[in-house]
This record gives structure tokens, C-alpha cells and sequence, in this order.
């Protein structure tokens, strides 16, 4: 479907992207997204090509090869994943994780795909530090 110009945006602007909040909220934990922040995700995917453009990270994902070799990544690296992910499995972390010389991984056990939001008060802390840290040591 995402192959479809327009399509895709016009499914998801439908009932007032009632699809698009059904979907968000059926991939989260309860409560991950708050009822009073629709109207700005409303608003924000109203912008002028705002849909087109987070379908095209998708499409462009569907045209390209990933059967070649792979750089490695020597800047440090922070992978956040939920391990209850509908969209990614944790096989996909740990393969990502292998690419990095100074990588680590925080993996939550009742994390979605919006583990961020979920584990707010646990992840921003352990971020900071990180962020902190001295990575060139």
C-alpha cells in the first residue's frame, strides 16, 4: 500500500486520522499517549506534505538493497528497544548493536514500539548519563 502515491495519505486523513490514532494507540501501552495530545498530532499532519513525508521513510526502506555490506559505526551509540515491539523484533536490535564499536543497549521487557514514551521516567535518566559520559574513553 505505501507503494501507492496517495493512498496511503488519504486512508490516514480519514474520520479526522481516526485510523492513524487507532493504529498509534493499539501499538502502545495504556496511557502512553495522553487523549489531549491528538489535537496536536492533528494538527501537526496537517502540514503541508507532513504524511507524504513519513510514508516516504517507508518507501524508501522498500527500495533499498540490504543485502550489501554494511559500515560499521564508530560513534557511540545508545539503542533504547521495547522487547514487546509490534514493528521490530529484538533480533533487530541486537544485529544493529553488533554494527557499533562503542554501542549499548537498554532492552525493557514491557516496552513497545513507544518505549520512550512508556519508560519515560527510567530511559531519561540513564540518557543523560550517557549523553554525559566521556565516549571517547
Amino acid at each position: 500500500m505505501f507503494r501507492l502515491r496517495g493512498i496511503p495519505e488519504w486512508a490516514m486523513r480519514r474520520k479526522n486520522f481516526g485510523t492513524l490514532i487507532k493504529a498509534l494507540e493499539a501499538s502502545a501501552r495504556e496511557g502512553a499517549f495522553a487523549k489531549e495530545e491528538w489535537d496536536y498530532y492533528r494538527k501537526a499532519w496537517r502540514e503541508p506534505k507532513a504524511l507524504t513525508s513519513m510514508i516516504h521513510w517507508y518507501r524508501a526502506l522498500l527500495k533499498k538493497d540490504l543485502s550489501g555490506p554494511v559500515n560499521r559505526i564508530d560513534v557511540p551509540v545508545l539503542l533504547v528497544w521495547g522487547e514487546k515491539d509490534n514493528f521490530a523484533d529484538v533480533s533487530l536490535a541486537k544485529k544493529s548493536i553488533d554494527l557499533c564499536e562503542r554501542g549499548g543497549t537498554l532492552f525493557f521487557a514491557e516496552g513497545t514500539h513507544w518505549v520512550l514514551r512508556e519508560e519515560a521516567a527510567s530511559i531519561n535518566p540513564m540518557l543523560v548519563t550517557f549523553l554525559r559520559s566521556d565516549q571517547d574513553a
